[in-house]
């Protein structure tokens, strides 16, 4: 019995040893880093923090169309009342409609271009006749203002009106264009076709 004794405390001791080795070793034993749980798209979507999923993204708004330009049945009445509100002279109503229809251009595309360009005749070099900022063409007199851009020298307004209705009409640059591309042509600063169009509806309006 003594015997058996002794021999107990030795294994007890050996099994208590075992026990605080492993663990000291578990404790000592460095933890794996976690893996982030990945939410599912209706998870991130409900999440108040969830940035857009590809299912929820906004698509790209479609650049937006040109401005349509539906031609009304030619008016003087309108076009006179025009010119006398923005402080033009209504007396080239005649030849602005003379000049379009035998052109076939928008009867109110050369008043609304002379609106923008010299305020319908209040802001031009009286010398050019040009109310409507129109460019010159090398070999011919041209007038340089002070902005630097060559004006085309007419020999009256009406002389003005007719050869460049003719111009929108006909020559290579506007030629077979609608009214929207006639204008981008004609001057290419951003929104200037836009502008033009909303006076020419002003026009008729």
């Amino acid at each position: 019995m003594q015997k058996l004794k002794e021999n107990f405390v030795p294994i007890a001791l050996i099994s208590l040893a075992v026990i605080t080795l492993t663990i000291a070793a578990v404790a000592g034993k460095p933890k794996q880093a976690q893996a982030p749980a990945v939410k599912t798209p209706v998870e991130a979507k409900n999440s108040p923090v969830a940035t857009s999923t590809p299912e929820t993204a906004p698509k790209p708004k479609p650049s937006p169309k040109p401005a349509s330009v539906a031609t009304p049945a030619p008016d003087k009445a309108k076009l006179e009342a025009f010119l006398i509100r923005v402080g033009g002279d209504p007396a080239q109503a005649d030849e602005y409609l003379t000049a379009a229809q035998a052109s076939g251009i928008d009867w109110r595309l050369l008043p609304a271009i002379a609106q923008q360009e010299s305020q319908s005749g209040k802001q031009y070099p009286k010398s050019t006749n040009n109310l409507w900022g129109y460019g010159c063409a090398k070999g011919i007199p041209c007038y340089i203002s002070s902005n630097g851009s060559n004006l085309e020298i007419f020999t009256s307004i009406a002389d003005g009106i007719d050869k460049v209705s003719d111009a929108l009409a006909n020559a290579r640059y506007y030629t077979g264009k609608t009214t929207y591309n006639k204008l981008a042509a004609y001057n290419g600063n951003p929104g200037y076709p836009e502008r033009i169009i909303a006076i020419m509806k002003s026009i008729a309006n």
